[in-house]
C-alpha cells in the first residue's frame, strides 16, 4: 500500500519488483492524474487499486481495503505532523498482515513519531534530508493473546 502516492513512484517500483498487487492512496487531484497516467504508461492498471481520498478517510473505511497488506509504505507532507500521528490507526486496525510492516518517510529533523500501541521501531534508514522508518508489530509478552 502506498499512502500519500503521489505520482506513484514507490507503488510502482514495488510492482515491477513483484509485488502482485498495490493500493494507491492520493487526494490531491493533480498527483492523482499524474498516478494514472503513470500506471497507464507502465501497463499496471490491472494490478492496482487507487483510491482517491484523504488517508485518515481511507484508513477509518476498512470496506475500501483490499488488505491486510504485508507493506504500507507512507510518505505524508513533511511538515503535516497530524499526518504522521494519523498513521497510528494502521496498528489499531487489521490493515496490516501478521508479519505487515510499516515505511514512514519524513524529514530527518523532525521529531519521532510517538510510539504506537503494537508498533515497534525496528531500524531508521537516512538518506541525506530524509529519514525512513520501518516498524513492525511489536512482540507480544508471554501470557498474552
Amino acid at each position: 500500500m502506498d499512502l500519500y502516492a503521489g505520482t506513484g513512484a514507490v507503488g510502482i517500483e514495488a510492482i515491477s519488483r513483484g509485488a502482485a498487487r498495490v493500493t494507491f492512496v492520493e487526494c490531491e487531484p493533480r498527483a492523482l492524474q499524474v498516478l494514472r497516467k503513470n500506471l497507464a504508461v507502465c501497463g499496471f492498471e490491472d494490478q492496482v487499486d487507487v483510491r482517491a481520498g484523504r488517508t485518515q478517510e481511507f484508513l477509518a473505511r476498512p470496506d475500501w481495503w483490499k488488505g491486510p497488506y504485508d507493506v504500507v509504505f507512507a510518505d505524508p507532507p513533511y511538515a503535516d505532523t497530524q499526518a504522521i500521528d494519523t498513521l497510528g490507526m494502521v496498528w489499531t486496525t487489521e490493515l496490516l498482515g501478521e508479519d505487515g510492516v510499516m515505511v514512514i518517510e519524513q524529514n530527518v529533523k523532525a521529531a519521532l513519531p510517538m510510539p504506537c500501541a503494537g508498533a515497534t521501531l525496528i531500524r531508521r534508514y537516512v538518506y541525506g534530508d530524509t529519514v525512513l522508518l520501518l516498524y513492525g508489530a511489536a512482540p507480544r509478552q508471554a501470557g498474552s493473546a
